[in-house]
């Protein structure tokens, strides 16, 4: 079995030149050792020679498995797994839950003493707190994918504690609330119907005053209009150029998203969600209000000169104004060029939450209108997957399902009172 070994090659003028050394995998046969001099004396040289062999053994890990801490294994899980496995965002959204909800409650532990009765007491307090269960759901998502990975490959723990841990069930006023088609604390409905997720379909009444709220020429009321007359993604409708239209087809190109690069700081281009690039029809009205943008940004482009704010895409695809790569004409603009980006929706949502009082909404539930207002009009699942870019049929046919029950009970309502 390898071990480190020290000796002391001293020097031609007598001073000490401790050495560690220790033998790795044979590489063609041959025998292969890690070694290291240059210590003063024999503890340094033992000190480093074992954090090394440690580190070796460990597949670059320098914490003994028995020994590492869980907020230091997870940040492990962080460096040598996710920044290589997944995307940038994910990353940055793995972070964040970390940071916010795992390591605060867990940090302290040792990961050989997380177990199912740990974990669970976690969820049960951020259930108590007033999370949502998506929150939960993400930070239950987060936890697993760690405890995996300390599986296999580390083999740090022999089986993953979450495999025993359940979500916090909801409580029956929780139920109700969910279920309730959109009832705000005065008695009233604010149009908003709960479909089988949790994205909601908006009524027409409330479609007319968000546009009334945001009309045209307010910088969010492209991207609001285009969620809900073309079904887009967040990410997808910020990320539109003039050369993803074609008005004389009357037709758009999705195949590009918009996604927020945490470390640089910048905002960099990637293929849709599930690679779904489309190229989808687009409402007469709809293509009337690009056109009539493209325009007024040519005519505001002339009128700043100089001082109107260009983009370019450089090699990364990394959005810039310093003029690396080529220039990009995105949609989404201010009368000087500067990008309205996905986070003003944030303040949009925010003015349709408070202002307005319509707490339920949310960017995607534009898009899940889209659809069921495609389903209730006749048109069949195929197209309506082909057009959203659902990676799967079953996505689309929960819309369906959901209309099919929405129908049942409305024809059972018309039965009850027509025998009252």
């Amino acid at each position: 079995m390898a071990q480190v070994n020290v000796r002391n090659r001293k020097r031609t003028d007598g001073s000490n030149n401790w050495e560690y050394r220790f033998e790795i995998a044979k590489q063609d046969g041959k025998r292969k050792r890690i070694s290291k001099s240059g210590f003063k004396t024999k503890a340094e040289a033992l000190k480093e020679g074992t954090r090394v062999f440690n580190e070796y053994n460990n597949g670059g890990t320098v914490l003994k498995p028995s020994e590492i801490g869980f907020s230091d294994f997870l940040d492990l899980y962080i460096e040598k797994y996710c920044k290589h496995e997944l995307a940038i965002e994910t990353v940055a959204s793995y972070e964040k839950k970390i940071r916010l909800y795992i390591k605060p409650a867990l940090g302290n532990y040792k990961l050989k003493a997380i177990n199912p009765i740990i974990l669970s007491d976690l969820f049960q307090d951020l259930k108590d707190k007033g999370y949502s269960k998506n929150t939960l759901v993400s930070v239950k998502a987060v936890l697993s994918g760690a405890l995996t990975y300390a599986v296999t490959p580390l083999q740090y723990i022999q089986q993953s504690p979450m495999v025993y841990v359940k979500l916090p069930k909801e409580s029956d006023k929780q139920k109700k609330q969910n279920t309730s088609g959109g009832i705000r604390k005065d008695g009233k409905r604010n149009g908003a119907i709960r479909g089988s997720n949790s994205h909601i379909y908006i009524k027409k009444d409330w479609i007319d005053k968000i546009f009334d709220k945001f009309p045209q020429g307010h910088p969010d009321h492209i991207p609001l209009l285009t969620g809900y007359k073309l079904g887009t993604r967040i990410g997808e409708t910020y990320a539109l150029t003039v050369d993803d239209f074609d008005f004389k087809n009357k037709t758009v190109t999705i195949d590009k998203q918009f996604q927020w690069n945490a470390s640089k700081k910048c905002w960099y281009l990637k293929p849709p969600k599930y690679n779904s690039t489309r190229t989808i029809s687009m409402p007469d009205d709809y293509a009337q209000e690009i056109k009539a943008a493209i325009l007024q940004a040519k005519k505001n482009r002339l009128f700043y000169g100089e001082f109107y704010t260009k983009y370019y895409l450089n090699n990364d695809n990394e959005l810039n104004e310093n003029g690396d790569g080529k220039e990009i004409y995105l949609i989404n603009v201010r009368e000087n060029g500067t990008f309205i980006n996905p986070r003003t929706m944030q303040h949009c949502s925010h003015i349709i939450h408070h202002n307005m009082g319509f707490q339920e909404f949310d960017y995607h539930s534009l898009r899940h209108t889209h659809a069921t207002d495609l389903a209730k009009a006749g048109a069949t699942p195929k197209f309506v997957q082909a057009r959203l870019g659902h990676k799967s049929i079953k996505v689309t046919m929960e819309i369906y399902q959901h209309l099919d029950a929405e129908m049942e009970q409305q024809g059972a309502d018309v039965l009850n009172r027509m025998y009252k």
